[in-house]
């Protein structure tokens, strides 16, 4: 699911429908919002979203 996003944000990016900082501000917060509230209100602790390696 991980090289699929990123393949559509390559496609985005390319195409230029991420053109202008306040799209690129938003999908910011997008991804802030999304990685954070399962953390904070969610059943994911802290160890389960970062990585030792």
């Amino acid at each position: 699911m991980r090289a699929r996003g990123l393949r559509q944000f390559g496609k985005a990016w390319l195409d230029g429908r991420l053109a202008g900082n306040g799209r690129r501000l938003l999908l910011a917060a997008i991804g802030l919002v999304g990685q954070l509230l399962p953390v904070k209100v969610g059943p994911y602790p802290i160890s389960m979203t970062t990585c030792d390696a």
